[in-house]
């Protein structure tokens, strides 16, 4: 009975200090300081995967845990575990839904087309546009090691909700899951919405926080967090302040796959004029995306429709090998039949109306009445997800 009491003492007091370690280093996020290679050492847990020892980044780690729904290592107050176990069943309910009716579809139907078009699932990822959506992406290309995402979206960062009183915590998980909405009922998120969201209506002030939750979502851990600007040469700079970071690049622990597979987010403008006035952003880009690689496009606005958007529609053309995208991405008519193989999904549209009819694409039409039409979508994935008369295109570079 006494040795019991004792491994009861020692077990309680390892737990506090793992909760303690996690809220001190997590301190450092509340002031917006960066944490040196050796504090992070300190301050993570380590683990041992098929002999490849792995530092988990414990701050990130039992955040994005329990923004992403999942309990956490670190104890919750008597008083707010109702609301804890509520928020989690939720979360949890939600998750389940949208694999079923739309994560699983799409993971199945570019799986056969990875196959069929003899494209590699392990190529570096580009995602353009992209916001928050770590997501879909994870689903659609869940082999790959590195994914680099670009939008203009704040990159933003996640308190210490460990640390904070019960009623700003449970506030923040509101928050997120409310930032969330779009992308849980219709795969996408709204310009608009976001904007408002990260920037007047709730505590969430960037994309970090969407990105880890569907991270976790995804069955990862986080090792490690890096927050950095990008300068007039097109270098990765390390920042004190991540209120000033554009840039975060992350390390994560693929449990399932057993590897570790990279992200980054870079907060930039792609219009032409912004890459002009700031040509280290371009210059990071095109060092960033691996020529030969596959990306994912959807929901983009018909952005590279425009003659401002030219220079990152055709570096996406450069650089990329095997594309899936909607209508609102690269148009069809710059597919050059002598250079690009492209297969077309499901029902093409006239674009919703929230943007103009000269956005309407007859070529792509008439494509599809042609043996480049494969075949219908059993999911919903971009804008026309009231009526799911949805459109992919999947362009696969002619290589020689």
């Amino acid at each position: 009975m006494i040795i019991s009491k004792r491994l009861f003492v020692i077990l309680t007091l390892f737990i506090f200090s793992n909760c303690n370690n996690q809220n001190t280093s997590n301190s450092n996020l509340d002031n917006n300081a960066a944490t040196s290679t050796s504090k992070e050492q300190v301050a993570n847990s380590t683990l041992t995967e098929n002999k490849i020892k792995l530092s988990i980044d414990s701050s990130y780690n039992n955040l994005a845990y329990l923004i992403a729904g999942y309990p956490t290592k670190c104890f919750q107050s008597e008083s707010n575990r109702t609301f804890i176990e509520n928020y989690n069943n939720n979360i949890n309910y939600k998750i389940t839904n949208i694999e079923i009716q739309r994560l699983s579809k799409i993971k199945k139907w570019n799986e056969a087309n990875l196959k069929s078009n003899s494209a590699n699932d392990s190529n570096y990822v580009f995602y353009p546009f992209s916001g928050g959506d770590f997501i879909h992406m994870a689903w659609l290309y869940p082999n790959a090691s590195d994914y680099f995402m670009i939008a203009r979206e704040a990159v933003g960062d996640i308190p210490n909700l460990f640390a904070k009183d019960t009623s700003f915590t449970n506030q923040y998980l509101r928050d997120v899951e409310f930032v969330l909405r779009d992308i849980y009922n219709k795969s996408y998120f709204i310009t608009k919405n976001m904007d408002s969201d990260t920037k007047h209506k709730t505590k969430v002030n960037g994309m970090l926080p969407l990105i880890l939750w569907g991270a976790v979502r995804t069955v990862h851990d986080i090792t490690q967090v890096r927050f950095g600007k990008i300068d007039e040469k097109g270098n990765f700079i390390p920042v004190l302040n991540h209120g000033k970071s554009t840039v975060v690049q992350i390390k994560l622990w693929n449990k399932k796959l057993r590897k570790q597979q990279n992200v980054t987010y870079f907060c930039c403008d792609l219009a032409n004029d912004e890459l002009s006035k700031n040509p280290g952003n371009l210059t990071y880009i095109n060092q960033s995306v691996k020529s030969g690689c596959n990306t994912f496009i959807k929901s983009a606005s018909y952005l590279m429709h425009y003659t401002k958007f030219t220079t990152i529609k055709e570096l996406t053309l450069q650089k990329t090998d095997y594309l899936v995208q909607d209508d609102t991405g690269i148009p069809y008519n710059q597919f050059k039949k002598n250079q690009w193989t492209v297969n077309l999904y499901g029902i093409y549209e006239k674009p919703v109306r929230d943007f103009i009819d000269n956005l309407y694409q007859q070529d792509l039409d008439s494509a599809y009445k042609t043996a480049s039409f494969k075949g219908s979508l059993d999911f919903s994935l971009g804008y026309h997800w009231g009526s799911k008369k949805q459109n992919q295109i999947v362009a696969k570079k002619n290589l020689n």
